[in-house]
This record gives C-alpha cells, sequence and structure tokens, in this order.
C-alpha cells in the first residue's frame, strides 16, 4: 500500500521534523506559550505555501473526492493566530525553497504529510489541554476535523492507496518534510 510505503520511508524525516517541532515538550508538559506560537507561524507558513498548489494539482476530479473545503487548515490557524495575536503576514519571506508538485501523485504524497499531521493533532491537543497556560486557545488547528479525524484519515487513505506512483508520492512527501524543516528552523532563528 502506497501510504505504507511513504510513511516507512519518510520515518526518519518525520522524526526529525517532530523533535524540531517541539513533540518532547509537548508530551512532557514543558511546552510554552512561545514555543507554541512559534510552531503556529510554522504550520500556517507551511499550508499558506501548500494548500493552494495541492488543490490546484490534484484538479476537480481529485479534489472532489477527498473534499478540498473541508481539508483546509487555514480558516484554523488563522483563527489560532489571531487568539496568539500573532502577525499572519510576519513570516511571508522566509528563505525557503517553495516546492512544486507535478503530478496528482506527488500532490497526494504531499498531502499525507499535512492529513498525517492533523491525525497527530488529537495527541497534541490532549496533551495541550492538560496545560493551563492553553485554557482559553481556541486550539481549532489541532481540532480541525473534531470528531471527524479517524474518518477523514480513513477516506484519504483509501484515495492515495488506489495509486501505484511510489516515486512521485515520496517525493511530494519528501517536499512537504524538506519545507517544514526549513520553516521551523528559520522561524526559530528569528
Amino acid at each position: 500500500m502506497l501510504s505504507t510505503i511513504i510513511k516507512t520511508t519518510t520515518a526518519p524525516l518525520h522524526t526529525r521534523l517532530e523533535e524540531a517541532m517541539f513533540a518532547n515538550a509537548i508530551m512532557d508538559g514543558s511546552f510554552t506559550l512561545a514555543d507554541y506560537n512559534k510552531v503556529l507561524r510554522v504550520n500556517y507558513f507551511v499550508h499558506q505555501l501548500l494548500e493552494p498548489i495541492i488543490f490546484d494539482v490534484l484538479g476537480k476530479r481529485t479534489g472532489q473526492e477527498i473534499e478540498p473545503g473541508k481539508r483546509k487548515k487555514l480558516p484554523a490557524l488563522e483563527a489560532d493566530m489571531k487568539a496568539s495575536e500573532i502577525n499572519l503576514s510576519e513570516d511571508q519571506h522566509l528563505p525557503v525553497n517553495q516546492p512544486s508538485f507535478h503530478s496528482k501523485v506527488e500532490a497526494l504524497g504531499a498531502l499525507y504529510v499535512l492529513e498525517g499531521a492533523t491525525l497527530g493533532g488529537q495527541v497534541i491537543i490532549k496533551r495541550l489541554k492538560k496545560n493551563e497556560a492553553f485554557a482559553d486557545l481556541p486550539l481549532a488547528y489541532y481540532n480541525v476535523y473534531a470528531g471527524d479525524t479517524g474518518v477523514m484519515w480513513k477516506q484519504f487513505l483509501e484515495l492515495i492507496n488506489q495509486y501505484e506512483d511510489h516515486d512521485s508520492a515520496l517525493q511530494g512527501a519528501q517536499k512537504v518534510y524538506n519545507l517544514y524543516l526549513e520553516a521551523t528552523n528559520a522561524i526559530k532563528r528569528a
């Protein structure tokens, strides 16, 4: 299955990204509001760049199958950033390489990373809700699908597993992981 190949092959990138995005601090409760603001900025920057490109490449047929209107995270990220009083244009000019996607399968590989992050958001939101520092924040991004997260993930897996172009899907996923890592490093330095 294509999803298993992506997961296994990109596992080292996934681990690096988790480390860069404060996964240990989230899990041990030492995650701060300053850390959270950096994570929001990274996610907003990445989604702002990628969502239009990915959904454009997927086109109408594949786009309808995955319901892009339901899968866009920018509105949730914007709500979280406004609640945290972060300027939405703060990171517009980060020095990163903007990826492009040349096929539907490559775009689906890219979307695999974003959808996987949404699935992982369910673990993160449970941890953040235990931390009093986050009590008054909407945490909309981490709960963007709410009770439908599992269903949305399964629907996505059913779609991506119909394809066999492993190389293109892996390229798409790797491009997203690399963009996330570049953006994380740039925002941490800022």
